[in-house]
């Protein structure tokens, strides 16, 4: 049923997936691969729009950074980035 849906991986997925692929995992696992905090201090400390900080962590779009962010962090980027200049 899941292969006529769609949503079946491929043998090819799979393993990428569990080798770590990010050609094949996508931009959605982004922050997971960013244990130094890049992102946080991108937010934080620079003027760069989104789109540019997204590229630098390694996230195919600003969208996907987004995304990934709150689910990781449990806040919105730009609520992020408005809380931590008005506390520095």
């Amino acid at each position: 049923m899941a292969s006529i849906s769609g949503n079946a991986r491929s043998p090819r997925q799979t393993r990428a997936a569990a080798l770590g692929d990010p050609a094949v995992i996508g931009a959605v696992s982004c922050i997971h691969r960013d244990p130094t905090g890049q992102s946080q201090r991108l937010l934080r400390d620079s003027e760069a729009p989104l789109s540019a900080a997204a590229r630098q962590v390694g996230c195919a779009s600003e969208f996907a950074f987004a995304n990934d962010f709150k689910r990781e962090y449990g806040i919105a980027l730009g609520k992020y980035r408005r809380q931590e200049r008005t506390t520095t």
